[in-house]
């Protein structure tokens, strides 16, 4: 029923507001996480890449504190077993910082 509601929040805000609009970004990042607590890790990951996706472009990485995006992204990919770019994803965010 979770999964539902945000995804039927995720449609409304769409429609309302449209792809590129930090309302939609959180409803993607909202989606992500119940996706993610029902056990649906890639779909979670890709929710929430779409999420951080649109707040960067919206605020640029300047004005926009994206590292717990980075690290939400890192915990689904180690989940996903995909450990190929996790090094230097985390060293961008620690120079971030």
């Amino acid at each position: 029923m979770a999964l539902q509601s945000k995804q039927r929040a995720l449609d409304i805000r769409l429609e309302l507001f449209g792809e590129e609009h930090s309302s939609t970004a959180d409803s993607y990042y909202s989606l992500g996480v119940t996706q993610h607590e029902v056990g649906d890790i890639d779909a979670a990951f890709k929710s929430q890449q779409r999420g951080l996706d649109i707040k960067l472009k919206l605020f640029r990485e300047e004005q926009f504190n994206s590292l717990d995006g980075y690290y939400s992204l890192g915990i689904k990919k180690n989940e996903l077993g995909d450990f190929s770019s996790d090094r230097t994803e985390w060293l961008d965010i620690l120079d971030y910082k």
